[in-house]
This record gives structure tokens, C-alpha cells and sequence, in this order.
């Protein structure tokens, strides 16, 4: 299992720690539920409707899961991913 980097880790603390939101399908009561995370702090949250502690799986494309040894480094990992190819495809931009 991959563990992150610290150039990954660097780039988190400094960009993602920060509120991020989304809606995420809770596997326990089959509703959408709001969530805000700061993944440099926490992971999970609690669902709306029913309480039930969930993950927010719509952060991370799928390609990381069981890469990493936790679920908040997967996610980290994405995101680092995301932002890596956005300031690439920025940079061919600029040129053009």
C-alpha cells in the first residue's frame, strides 16, 4: 500500500484545508445527503436523514480506493491529482 508523499502532503496542508462540499448517497437509508469536509481534518459525516456515519466517495474517483492505506489518503491523493492536471491543462493554456 502507497502512502503519500510529502510533496502531497505539503500541497494538501497548504490547499485543501479547507471546507469542501458535496452530496453524497447514504448507503443506509438510499437518500442524497449535504456534506462540508476539510480533509486535512476529518472524513467522515453524519448523514441528514438517518444519523449514520458515511464517506464522501464523490471526492475520490474510485481509482484510489485500497491504493492507500486510509480512505482520507486516497482522497487527498485525488485531490492532489485534480488540482495537478488542472494547473497543467492552465499552463497549455497560457501558451497558446
Amino acid at each position: 500500500m502507497k502512502t503519500l508523499t510529502g510533496i502531497q502532503l505539503a500541497y494538501a496542508s497548504k490547499y485543501f484545508n479547507t471546507g469542501f462540499e458535496g452530496t453524497e448517497f447514504c448507503p443506509h437509508c438510499n437518500t442524497e445527503t449535504n456534506f462540508v469536509i476539510n480533509p486535512m481534518k476529518e472524513i467522515e459525516f453524519k448523514c441528514e436523514n438517518c444519523g449514520e456515519t458515511i464517506l464522501p466517495c464523490s471526492l475520490c474517483s474510485g481509482n484510489k480506493c485500497g491504493e492507500y492505506k486510509t480512505c482520507k489518503e486516497s482522497i487527498i491523493a485525488e485531490l492532489y491529482e485534480w488540482d495537478m492536471k488542472e494547473e497543467i491543462n492552465e499552463s497549455r493554456n497560457n501558451k497558446l
